[in-house]
């Protein structure tokens, strides 16, 4: 047994020793070959084993709560710089815009409380002009007033009730506040934002990844009937983008959102600041229009009955026109009264004082008092028409004794009616 098991070591020993020959032989004879052989081996093991994608479904699924999971109910101060900016060389720039603002959001109830300026420049430290403005929606009505039509303090402004949803989407996808931050901006109406219209899209996938700012990304890209989008998402910032690119396929003209700051407060990641750059055709070039934004003094969980939001903070004497019904108002302790001209109310005071002297009360009003006053005593009323009402009137136990007798008439109606339709089915029942 020791003797067949030392020869099957000495046969496997010398097997061994021939392959090893033989591969070296072969070596060093095609060693060029051998080598490219398995630099080959090397680069497709490195293929096989590279990095998988994720699904760009899942990807746009994050990014839709990552910019959903906490403004719904926020109070910020918002810091936007604007420039309009033809590139046809021949026509000016456009004045250099800045806004300070308050913007808080709770649901359907938002505000925009703040002023612009215009500068002659970005760098100008002087504004030519500037006004201060509102925008209060309270979830019942929106008014948007500000103070460029008065010299003083006052506001003037308009309150619209119809269309409550589109003017309050229509404000908050509004460049100038930082809604593209949120993937908001004007042009997808028919989607609540960014996310939404790219998971609507079935060309929808994912094209690659790239780092900004020491940030991996990832790149999706959709195609839709109104644009092609890429939209660089970050896993390590909570799913944001940091990135993104719209080319329009209806009318000429791009748009490029970049330079976005994520921050982490209260364990959630927030954008905090970022640039929107929309380049479109117009009828004398090309005009390209910067707006720069920063957000600061977050608060995801404010008290907004301290703070006085959604209220009509605005200077007593305000003047606010209701588009709706026509109405004027002026503000007067944070509520609206109706704007009526002193005359008109003078002169209404004169004839209700005329009607009353007279006795000239319309029959249905038999409420109403004539002023009865005496030589050098205060004024006293009494009711013109209340002998009148109370002998026309029945008295109560009268009323009491016709209702009961109207009952018991209506039930016997009723039982007559019962017992001859059961008579009527059992006729027709002996008759068959």
């Amino acid at each position: 047994m020791y003797e067949k098991q030392s020869h099957r070591v000495f046969l496997f020993n010398r097997v061994l020793f021939i392959g090893e020959y033989s591969m070296a032989s072969i070596f060093n004879q095609q060693r060029p070959m051998v080598l490219a052989l398995v630099l080959l081996l090397v680069a497709f093991a490195g293929m096989c084993q590279g990095e998988i994608l994720p699904e760009a479904r899942e990807l746009v699924d994050r990014y839709r709560e990552a910019i959903t999971c906490w403004n719904q109910r926020v109070s910020i101060q918002i810091h936007s710089q604007i420039d309009e900016t033809p590139v046809n060389p021949d026509h000016p720039s456009l004045a250099h815009q800045r806004l300070n603002l308050i913007h808080r959001r709770d649901g359907n109830r938002a505000e925009w409380l703040g002023s612009k300026s215009f500068f002659e420049d970005d760098k100008a430290e002087v504004s030519t002009s500037s006004r201060k403005f509102a925008v209060i929606a309270n979830g019942r009505h929106i008014v948007v007033a500000d103070d460029a039509w008065t010299p003083d303090e006052r506001y003037r402004g308009t309150i619209r009730r119809r269309n409550y949803g589109k003017i309050l989407r229509s404000a908050s996808d509004d460049f100038y506040y930082g809604g593209f931050l949120d993937g908001l901006f004007l042009g997808l109406r028919k989607t609540a934002n960014m996310a939404e219209l790219l998971s609507q899209s079935d060309m929808l996938r994912v094209i690659g990844k790239e780092d900004i700012n020491e940030t991996v990304c990832y790149i999706v890209e959709a195609e839709t009937e109104e644009a092609r989008f890429r939209v660089w998402i970050a896993p390590e910032k909570g799913y944001n983008m940091l990135k993104a690119t719209i080319d329009s396929s209806i009318a000429p003209g791009s748009i490029v959102i970049d330079s976005i700051e994520v921050q982490k407060i209260n364990g959630i990641f927030v954008p905090v600041a970022g640039r929107f750059v929309e380049t479109f055709k117009v009828k004398d070039g090309v005009k390209t229009v910067h707006a720069k934004v920063k957000r600061s003094q977050i608060d995801l969980n404010p008290d907004f009955e301290a703070l006085g939001a959604f209220r009509l903070a605005l200077p007593d004497g305000s003047r606010i026109d209701d588009r709706d019904s026509g109405i004027s108002y002026q503000v007067f302790g944070g509520e609206m009264v109706p704007n009526v001209d002193e005359a008109v109310i003078e002169q209404i005071d004169k004839m209700t004082e005329e009607i009353m002297a007279e006795g000239k009360v319309p029959p249905g009003l038999a409420t109403v008092r004539k002023p009865e006053a005496a030589p050098n005593e205060p004024a006293t009323t009494s009711d013109t028409h209340l002998k009148t009402q109370v002998d026309t009137v029945k008295t109560q136990p009268e009323v009491v004794a016709e209702a009961d007798s109207l009952t018991i008439v209506l039930v016997i109606l009723i039982g007559l009616l019962i017992i001859g339709v059961v008579g009527w089915l059992v006729f027709r029942r002996i008759k068959a």
